[in-house]
């Protein structure tokens, strides 16, 4: 770990901060998984926005927010705490983007995230691909 200390240019105090951190949130997630089998969560602030250079920003409720912060803020922890997550899109924002959902599983309960998935999947409509984003 010592070159992830290094790299990101953090003293080993702050980095065992985060492993600290880290520790923390997975045990509140397997509290939260004893008695529930997914959490389902938005994946991101907004629908789909359209395509964008990286390191633009994108309009969140009017205000401007930097292009990764709003790309990652709802998937970061589950990164983080090895939680495994799907995305699946449930239907059409008014400007023809797409609409995700995040489902979230317990650690180690991969297979079993990815068949509640399969299942959900069956329920929804058949989103394909957006007008204008065919090949």
């Amino acid at each position: 770990y010592r070159g992830v200390v290094k790299g990101l240019g953090l003293n080993e105090g702050v980095y065992q901060s985060f492993l600290s951190k880290r520790k923390h949130f997975i045990e509140v997630f397997n509290r939260y998984f004893e008695n529930h089998d997914v959490w389902i969560c938005p994946v991101q602030p907004r629908q789909a926005y359209p395509h964008i250079k990286t390191g633009k920003s994108i309009t969140i409720d009017g205000k401007q927010v930097a292009y990764w912060q709003a790309t990652i803020t709802y998937t970061t922890l589950f990164n983080v705490t090895g939680m495994p997550s799907v995305v699946l899109p449930i239907g059409f924002a008014s400007d023809g983007l797409p609409i995700g959902v995040q489902l979230v599983g317990a650690l180690g309960k991969d297979q079993e995230l990815l068949a509640f998935a399969k299942e959900i999947e069956k329920l929804l409509p058949g989103v394909g691909i957006p007008k204008g984003f065919e090949e």
